[in-house]
């Protein structure tokens, strides 16, 4: 299955531990990685949850999946949406 990712908030390239930039719109909130612009995410793990803080702030718990690019192969940890699958 596919991820369409909706919302860059707390999404990281697992490898790296880097922010990244996902969601494929491509306006005045919202652009691709230049590596990943165009790319496909495919499902590679179940949702799961995790407590987040950044920068000394608790954000709670988030609801994640972990997806991998057609384009590059990274794999990202992006938002969990049930209806972001296809």
């Amino acid at each position: 299955m596919y991820y369409r990712v909706y919302d860059n908030s707390f999404c990281i390239n697992l490898e790296t531990g880097n922010y990244a930039a996902l969601v494929q719109a491509h306006n005045e909130w919202y652009s691709p990685d230049e590596k990943e612009d165009g790319a496909l995410f495919k499902k590679v793990s179940e949702p799961y949850v995790e407590d987040i803080y950044e920068c000394g702030h608790h954000y709670g718990k988030k609801e994640f999946i972990n997806v991998k690019s057609t384009f590059t192969g990274n794999t990202y940890r992006v938002l969990y949406s049930k209806y972001s699958l296809y």
